[in-house]
């Protein structure tokens, strides 16, 4: 069971009614909890404006699919995996919600739009701030 919780001091209680609900379902006693700070969808957006301002001021990539994979390799996100027949394969890693946290994704984006940046020839600050038209 995933629930969102509002921090207050030294103090866990649930975001939402929903979350409510489900926290009363749970059986009262020691429970386990792993904390994870929720993804910002903005920041998510944000790099995929970037990612298509690239695609639109480069003729290496056809597609924002096409750099986001050509970045992962770059910056080495990527995992090693066993095929049916026992090869491996290097393959790239998710930058899903479910897969990265904030913090984890906020290391991704930084590195990524710094690379894109050297690629355009401008300052990651720049590379941000004309990304806004492509959001």
């Amino acid at each position: 069971m995933n629930l969102i919780l509002l921090k207050q001091g030294d103090k866990l209680s649930p975001a939402f009614s929903s979350d409510l609900d489900n926290l009363r379902k749970v059986k009262d006693g020691m429970i386990k909890v792993s904390i994870r700070r929720p993804r910002n969808l903005l920041h998510h957006r944000k790099l995929f404006a970037i990612l298509n301002c690239v695609v639109a001021n480069s003729d290496k990539w056809p597609t924002t699919a096409d750099l986001l994979i050509a970045i992962k390799y770059n910056l080495q996100y990527v995992e090693k995996v066993k095929l049916i027949d026992g090869r491996f394969v290097i393959v790239p890693r998710s930058i899903d919600f479910e897969t990265l946290d904030q913090h984890s994704f906020e290391e991704f984006y930084n590195r990524a739009v710094t690379l894109c940046a050297v690629e355009l020839g401008c300052t990651f600050q720049e590379l941000e701030s004309n990304s806004v038209d492509f959001m």
